[in-house]
């Protein structure tokens, strides 16, 4: 079968949705449709789906306010300045005085800009000394102010950067396994994903068991979060022993972020997020109550329509549609779960959560943009035009309905 135009399946997860404020029926009053549970001293903050996915009447602007690096078209002008050139960017931030901290793992750079884009001065370089990153570096989220803490895989060390650049600290834990770059920094720990090797099974798939766990950054100590047996890749077939294979369709895939006291980590294919304190203890689960979806063969069609890729029987698709794919906390301390999309011409949907756990309905971000910093009237994120380029994008969030 040829590849055909991608379909819009942002909708498919949400069949069933009715009116904000009412129950599963269309009926009910807004007094319904968020609630609070306790079992076994586990707060269970519940929103009805019907509000969870209903429109939440924020806007995000779809043309940015502020773009950084080389258009499409000059992306081969020998006379374009390096800064203006990214590749494999590992983190943007803006900070508190306006200016723009980029991570570019292709230099071993930190870039700083003033707020309007104007390159400022830069950090680093690739190398193995003080102030170099030997791998491609990777900005870590934390709510601190004061500081800028640098992943750098190779061999594995953690950079501290005053956010004008002066004041450096570097830091090697006793212990590290594997390359994956931290989920977030709560002084001294980091939340890091930890997968072992992956297993064959029975069906063709893969399991790979994953764990988030608190790690100290300098003695490398660990305290346990949750933990999944993730199914993503299957082998179909070995030719002249060759795998061939590739990943489920429909698949999930567990991610998490940190808060100011704690983490959220969810599942993936489950529509809940879990809270863990510190310590590693769940504090509180974050659902919202509706029904889960089978993955029909109309489904699979269109997967394959969309994707260009054939599916095999023998392939062990998900009986239910996926929730989340990824989580960010925004500098107010909300919750924004992006829900499973795999059309890249479709605007991502995100719901939205307050502290509370309440979601108060959904909003879309622009196409093909990977959001990096969500703060007040503004998001940051990451966009790659059709050469391959990378750019700095800034777009205008109006919050101005949030009180529903």
């Amino acid at each position: 079968m040829k590849p055909a135009k991608w379909v819009d399946l942002a909708g498919l997860a949400f069949l069933g949705a009715c009116v904000p404020g009412g129950d599963s029926n269309g009926t009910g009053s807004a007094s319904t449709a968020f609630t609070e549970r306790d079992s076994a001293g586990i707060v269970i903050a519940v929103t009805l789906g019907s509000q969870a996915r209903a429109a939440l009447g924020w806007e995000v602007d779809t043309v940015p306010d502020l773009e950084i690096g080389v258009t499409g078209e000059s992306s081969g002008d020998e006379s374009a300045e390096p800064w203006q050139q990214f590749h494999r960017i590992g983190g943007v931030r803006q900070l508190s005085d306006g200016r723009v901290v980029v991570v570019d793992g292709g230099s071993s750079e930190v870039r700083f800009f003033d707020s309007r884009g104007q390159f400022l001065h830069r950090f680093g370089g690739s190398g193995q000394g003080p102030g170099e990153f030997g791998g491609s570096p990777v900005l870590v989220p934390a709510f601190q102010r004061d500081s800028l803490l640098i992943f750098d895989s190779r061999p594995v060390r953690f950079h501290f950067l005053s956010t004008d650049a002066d004041g450096y600290r570097l830091v090697r834990p006793a212990t590290w396994s594997g390359a994956v770059p931290p989920v977030g920094f709560i002084d001294p720990n980091v939340l890091a994903q930890i997968g072992n090797l992956q297993k064959p099974t029975t069906t063709g798939a893969y399991e790979i068991p994953l764990t988030y766990a608190w790690i100290h950054i300098v003695t490398g100590d660990r305290t346990l979060v949750d933990s999944f047996t993730v199914r993503r890749q299957y082998t179909v077939k070995f030719v002249n022993n060759i795998a061939f294979g590739g990943l489920i369709p429909f698949s999930s895939m567990p991610s998490a972020a940190v808060t100011r006291i704690g983490a959220l980590v969810t599942e993936g294919a489950l529509p809940e997020i879990k809270e863990y304190d510190l310590e590693g203890r769940l504090q509180r689960i974050i659902r919202i109550d509706e029904p889960r979806r089978n993955i029909t063969n109309t489904d699979i069609q269109r997967y394959v329509e969309v994707t260009g890729k054939p599916t095999d029987p023998d392939i062990p698709i998900p009986e239910m549609m996926p929730t989340f794919e990824s989580l960010l906390v925004d500098d107010e301390g909300w919750l924004w779960a992006k829900v499973y999309e795999y059309d890249p011409e479709q605007r991502p949907a995100w719901v939205v959560f307050d502290p509370s756990g309440r979601a108060h309905g959904s909003i879309r971000t622009p196409v093909g943009l990977r959001v990096q910093q969500i703060a007040g009237d503004f998001m940051f994120g990451v966009w790659t035009d059709e050469l391959g380029v990378e750019h700095v994008r800034k777009h205008r969030v109006d919050r101005r309905s949030r009180e529903r």
